[in-house]
């Protein structure tokens, strides 16, 4: 049995947080996390910058390394 870490990641991305959502909200990235176990638990953005977004999910250790270097095309895009 493997152990359920939470994970904080900040990033940057190129557009607004609304628009970055509406892709994190869609069908492939529930399936994308389904597939890696990954639970989303919460995301938002900076106050002052909504390109600076911050996300917290749980996933089986060492999975969001996984999810990263499957998808790493996706995930730029």
């Amino acid at each position: 049995m493997s152990r359920r870490i939470t994970n904080i990641i900040s990033f940057q991305v190129e557009s607004r947080f609304e628009e970055w959502e509406k892709i994190f909200d869609s069908k492939e990235a529930d399936l994308i996390h389904s597939e890696f176990e990954v639970n989303p638990l919460s995301r938002g953005f900076n106050k002052d910058d909504s390109k600076k977004v911050i996300f917290i999910n749980q996933s089986p250790e060492g999975n969001i390394q996984k999810v990263v270097q499957a998808n790493s095309e996706w995930i730029k895009n």
